[in-house]
């Protein structure tokens, strides 16, 4: 029975050994093994139990009471083993909830590393992309910059072609200024020639004469102080188109236009004042020293009086370019400088003032079926010629005929057409109807500054060249005579 007992407690501590090692490892089971074999060491070996048993049957019966004992106590310590085993169960169970929620915190931790590692691969490729397209808006800013600096190259090149296009007008400007200024020179050298050999004839009226010459020195000389002016003015505003035409090209085009204009202006101005000039010069020697065929009739030439043309709400000083006598004793005046027509009487009185579009030129009297007393008045910049009706002390618009040149000077044929002259770009003579259609073209041959109608019809005009043009309306035959 002995035997049973012992075999039995060594399967269960082995069994203890076993489990301990399953579910706490090597080192608990080695622990309570040395437990086990501390406890048993005094444990005879059953087999020498049972031998000492039959030789000492009838021995003592204390030494089986302590062995009872130790039995005992090796059942109390197997119990307390038990419940050892049962704690460390527990904590071995807790130990492993702890490592299930630890694996499914990491697992959790894991996946939602998973999930921002996706999320950044997604960043990624979404950068990426943003990247290429920011590369593709790179190569299209590159390629319009390439466009830009080519256009900015070609601006840079007409401008210079601009330039060099002023430039060689500007040239051309000078040279036509000498040229006046030398025919000027020339033209008031003869007549100090002229003025000279008349003395002999003239005694009484060489203090006037002498005066008078004076005085169209100095307006000569205010002339060329203009012209000196204007050439100054000419040449800072082309200096002012030159810094423009980098940056604008459109404000180069109307400096320009505006230097044109300038230029036409004194062009005009200076063969004006020379035609002008001369002929007052002849006139007042022809006063002096009339010819015996005309003598009658010169002598009844007289100034009779002198008014200004300069009113009040002028904002410049006015340049009047044609005069015409209208029917009942008043004169109409065109004044370029201040763009209007201006009507006074034999007096001096002024009557009307009309604005005009642009720079009127030049006047023409006519006798319309439709208009009373009308008048053609020439508007060179606006392409353009209004037919005025002059109606007592006033005067009015009744038509505007736009043509297809900018006409300076103007005669009237009948009374449906009209005689019209162009300088610009190349000179000319048009007949033109009443509603601005050209009918032909009388001559190409004749630079008309002023024009006027004969009794037989023919066209008299005066050139930039200070001669006299006699113009055949119907052959368009042209003859020229010297005005000196």
């Amino acid at each position: 029975m002995c035997e049973k007992f012992c075999a039995s407690i060594r399967a269960y501590v082995s069994a203890v050994k076993a489990e301990l090692r399953t579910h706490t490892g090597e080192n608990a089971a080695q622990i309570f093994e040395g437990a086990i074999d501390f406890l048993s060491q005094d444990f005879p070996d059953p087999t020498s139990i049972d031998g000492q048993s039959k030789e000492e049957e009838g021995g003592d019966g204390n030494e089986l009471k302590s062995l009872k004992n130790r039995i005992s106590q090796v059942e109390k310590q197997l119990e307390e083993a038990q419940n050892d085993r049962l704690t460390l169960e527990s904590v071995l169970e807790s130990v492993k909830q702890e490592a299930t929620n630890v694996r499914l915190t990491l697992k959790s931790v894991l996946e939602s590393f998973r999930q921002e590692a996706q999320n950044d691969r997604q960043e990624a490729q979404n950068d990426r992309q943003e990247a290429q397209k920011d590369r593709q808006e790179a190569q299209k800013d590159r390629q319009e910059a390439q466009k830009d600096r080519q256009e900015a190259q070609n601006d840079r090149q007409k401008a210079q072609n601009e330039r060099l296009i002023i430039k060689s007008e500007l040239e051309s400007l000078k040279k036509k200024t000498q040229n006046a200024r030398l025919t000027l020179k020339s033209e008031l050298e003869s007549l100090k020639k002229e003025t000279q050999n008349d003395r002999q004839e003239a005694q009484n009226e060489r203090l006037t004469l002498k005066s008078e010459l004076g005085s169209l020195k100095k307006e000569a000389q205010n002339i060329r102080q203009e012209a000196q002016s204007e050439r100054l003015t000419l040449k800072s505003q082309l200096d002012s188109v030159r810094r423009e035409a980098q940056n604008n090209r459109s404000s180069l085009q109307s400096l320009e236009s505006s230097m044109t204009k300038n230029v036409q202006r004194l062009d005009a101005k200076l063969e004006t004042l020379a035609t002008e000039t001369k002929v007052s010069i002849k006139e007042a020697a022809a006063a002096v020293t009339p010819p015996p065929t005309a003598s009658r009739r010169l002598k009844d030439v007289r100034q009779r009086k002198t008014f200004t043309a300069k009113l009040g709400e002028d904002e410049d000083e006015p340049w009047i370019l044609d005069v015409q006598l209208l029917p009942g004793g008043r004169l109409l005046l065109a004044d370029c400088q201040n763009d209007c027509l201006k009507l006074f009487d034999t007096q001096g009185q002024h009557l009307h003032t009309l604005e005009c579009r642009r720079q009127p030129y030049c006047l023409a009297v006519l006798e319309s079926s439709s208009i009373r007393h009308a008048v053609a008045v020439t508007l060179p910049f606006c392409s353009g010629v209004d037919l005025l009706e002059v109606a007592g002390d006033n005067m009015k618009v009744k038509r505007t005929l736009q043509t297809s040149r900018g006409y300076v000077a103007v005669a009237a044929i009948d009374n449906q057409t009209l005689a019209v002259g162009y300088i610009w770009p190349n000179p000319g003579i048009d007949l033109i109807d009443l509603g601005g259609q050209v009918l032909r073209q009388i001559c190409s041959s004749v630079y008309p500054r002023y024009m006027t109608i004969t009794e037989d019809g023919d066209l008299v005009c005066s050139t930039k060249d200070n001669k006299i043009a006699r113009v055949q309306v119907a052959t368009g035959r042209v003859a020229f005579n010297n005005s000196g």
